[in-house]
C-alpha cells in the first residue's frame, strides 16, 4: 500500500490532469471571450 514507485506514478498523473485542466481552461476563456465579443457588438448594434 506505501510503495513509493505508486506515490511518484499518482504525483506525475496528477501533474498530467492539472496540466489537462489549464489547458481546458485556457480554451474556454477564449471561448467565452469571443462569444462575450459576439454578444457585446450585437447588443450595441441593436441599442
Amino acid at each position: 500500500m506505501n510503495q513509493p514507485q505508486n506515490q511518484s506514478l499518482f504525483l506525475h498523473h496528477s501533474a498530467l490532469i492539472n496540466q489537462l485542466y489549464y489547458q481546458i481552461a485556457k480554451i474556454l476563456g477564449v471561448i467565452f471571450g469571443v462569444f462575450d465579443e459576439l454578444l457585446g457588438v450585437e447588443l450595441r448594434t441593436n441599442h
